[in-house]
């Protein structure tokens, strides 16, 4: 299959000036929070290639995954000991004070790892295991960086005492910064408050990426096929993936592999790439409430400007913004929908689309 977009979309559309300061930021002991709706790991690819050309130790630990606490820890854990690139001697001597033997133990295996024992307090290990960056880079001489992607999954899996241990530790490491990278991450780095509050800079996707830049982009798809995108065509991609780049970019070489001549070849991208994930899509929203499915459903029948508007909350089958208020969480801790901005938007834009096309795009039957 052609690659029509050989180059991470970050490295290629984001402003060199924004990443160019990231990584002097990094290097001078500020933090910051990137929140984006997705292409978290492509994100921390271009930092980390650019991270790697300086005297830092990067850690990217991915908490998108995780689904209970001790999934969590362990995987931290072994990213850390995998951090160590066989210095046992200097492994034993910095677990060893991290660690105490009786919650954990740490196994001198081919594949060294910890044995989380029964009954540890996890919130304890995990904030033990946040300075293992902190102590690596003190022996080394040398800053430490972490790439945290998921990180808004941190809270939800292990609760608000793992972000306050979190947030304790990092106010207090010296040489090592952070990289939050989720949907809501700004939340997270708002409630760090207190001196490091001023030391967190927030970047919101739509300053990461912006249209123009986006577009731009997907033009180069064109050129890589050895074409010239019609007239309005990127521009009608983009408002399709609703602003979304990565959601973008997979519309933009599904039209491409249908010719990419015309409006026709994204309608059809639309329908292959829909209908390739329709099975998944069925799955979610035949485990969503009636009340959950009627917010998604007026979501997508119409441009929503206010939905706690009295009309909306009438027309959908609420009898209270209360009621509403409780889908709309429902919602967001499925991680169906999220805040941008001041309004409510899908996180997948293409489950969106799915939507509408099983409503009838905006008539009176529903998926």
């Amino acid at each position: 299959m052609p690659r029509y977009f050989p180059e991470n979309i970050y490295s290629a559309a984001a402003p060199d000036g924004i990443l160019r300061e990231v990584v002097e930021g990094l290097k001078n002991n500020l933090h910051f929070a990137f929140e984006l709706s997705g292409g978290e790991t492509a994100l921390a690819d271009s930092l980390a290639r650019r991270l790697e050309r300086e005297p830092i130790l990067v850690f990217r630990p991915c908490l998108r995954m995780a689904t209970n606490a001790e999934h969590l820890v362990k995987n931290l854990s072994r990213l850390f000991i995998s951090a160590f690139a066989g210095d046992r001697k200097k492994m034993e001597s910095v677990l060893k004070k991290l660690i105490p033997t009786a919650t954990a133990k740490i196994v001198m295996a081919d594949t060294p790892y910890i044995d989380i024992q029964y009954g540890t307090d996890m919130n304890r290990l995990f904030a033990n295991l946040l300075d293992v960056p902190e102590m690596m880079g003190t022996e080394d001489n040398k800053r430490a960086v972490v790439l945290w992607e998921g990180f808004d999954n941190l809270e939800g899996t292990m609760g608000s005492d793992a972000l306050r241990q979190f947030t304790g530790k990092a106010r207090g490491h010296a040489i090592t910064s952070h990289v939050l990278i989720g949907r809501s991450v700004a939340k997270a780095a708002g409630e760090m408050g207190g001196p490091m509050l001023n030391q967190v800079r927030v970047i919101r996707e739509e300053e990461l990426l912006t249209p123009e830049a986006v577009k731009t982009y997907l033009a180069s798809g064109w050129a890589q096929a050895g074409l010239t995108p019609p007239d309005g065509l990127t521009g009608k991609i983009y408002d399709a993936a609703d602003g979304r780049a990565e959601t973008a970019v997979i519309l933009a070489n599904a039209a491409l592999r249908r010719g990419g001549k015309d409006g026709a070849a994204l309608t059809a991208a639309m329908e292959e790439v829909i209908q390739n994930t329709a099975t998944a899509y069925r799955a979610i929203w035949d485990l969503l409430n009636p009340r959950q499915k009627s917010v998604l459903y007026g979501l997508c029948a119409e441009d929503v400007k206010n939905i706690y508007a009295e009309s909306f909350i009438k027309q959908y089958g609420f009898n209270t913004a209360t009621n509403l208020q409780a889908a709309l969480r429902a919602l967001d801790h499925k991680n169906i929908l999220h805040k941008r901005g001041k309004r409510w938007a899908f996180t997948d834009p293409l489950f969106k689309l799915w939507i509408g096309r099983e409503a009838g795009l905006g008539g009176t039957e529903r998926p």
